[in-house]
Order: structure tokens, then C-alpha cells, then sequence
């Protein structure tokens, strides 16, 4: 959806809503998917290779590997991202 979005929602979902299109993460989806969640609800935009993104990647990963079969949603993790901003400079929008 980063990449081409019109593909996976033709309209402006968000806007239409007042609210951030959700997105669940599986034990299929990647960096890519955490970092449109993440920036969904907090406007701040991770890279890939950002190793406090890497790390919760890897800590979803783990859970799905020792049997999770539930999607991940982004209420389940706020709290993660929210200690991964505390205090530290990734990139805002603009």
C-alpha cells in the first residue's frame, strides 16, 4: 500500500472516514505493513532499516513463530511504538 496505493484503495479511505484506514498484520506481512500502521496512527514514518522497527518487527515474528494465530492490530502494539518514539528522532512527514 506505500507504493501504490489507488491499487489497494482506489478512494482516500481516510479522509472519506475521519479516521486511518486499519491495516492487521499476519504472520505474513513486513516491514512495509508496520511502518504504514505505525504511520497511520502516529504521522511519524520508520525506515526499514531503523532497528527499533527491525526489533519490533522481529518481536511480532517471534509470536507468530511460537504458534500466534491472531492478526496483530494496531491497539495491541500502540503501546510498543509509543516506547519506541519516546525520545528518540525518526522522520516526520513533509
Amino acid at each position: 500500500m506505500n507504493k501504490f496505493w489507488p491499487m489497494y484503495a482506489p478512494f482516500d479511505v481516510p479522509k472519506l472516514l475521519g479516521r486511518p484506514l486499519e491495516l492487521s498484520l499476519t504472520k505474513d506481512s513486513g516491514l512495509a505493513g508496520l511502518i504504514f500502521l505505525i504511520k497511520g496512527h502516529t504521522q511519524v514514518k520508520f525506515h526499514k532499516d531503523d532497528p527499533r522497527l527491525q526489533g519490533l518487527h522481529a518481536q511480532l515474528n517471534t509470536e507468530f513463530e511460537a504458534g500466534r494465530q491472531t492478526a496483530v492490530e494496531w491497539e495491541e502494539i500502540a503501546g510498543r511504538v509509543e516506547l519506541l518514539l519516546e525520545g528518540t528522532h525518526v522522520s516526520s512527514p513533509g
